[in-house]
């Protein structure tokens, strides 16, 4: 696992997160990792899924969650094989962001995608 962060200069948001994850192994499930601490606004989020045969999922909370039960703030799906970016207009403001890179939509599931998947979170 991998997070970094870059300030960027003449900004449209103010950081820029980037979250590596990878397969923590068989039959172990997938925990949430922080990508940003206190009350931040995100104004776009793009999700490589390159390495993946098969659809996941990136996953959002607002704290801590158990992943598998807690219901996420937001779900955003990156088809097999494909890089996605999404962009929201005005943001949304999350406190203390939790991802975690899924292979189940919804609530439920905690059994992550088999191979790494980056993300990245432009961040105000």
């Amino acid at each position: 696992m991998t997070v970094s962060k870059q300030q960027l200069v003449n900004p449209v948001g103010g950081e820029l997160v980037t979250l590596e994850q990878t397969n923590p192994g068989a039959g172990v499930a997938r925990t949430a990792e922080q990508v940003a601490s206190g009350s931040k606004k995100i104004l776009a989020v793009e999700i490589d899924n390159t390495a993946n045969s098969a659809t996941s999922y990136l996953k959002l909370w607002s704290g801590s969650p158990t992943v598998g039960t807690t219901d996420p703030v937001c779900i955003l799906r990156a088809d097999k094989s494909v890089k996605v970016q999404y962009t929201f207009d005005v943001g949304f403001t999350i406190v203390n962001a939790h991802v975690a890179t899924l292979t189940t939509k919804g609530t439920a599931g905690s059994t992550a995608p088999e191979a790494t998947i980056t993300a990245r979170f432009l961040l105000e």
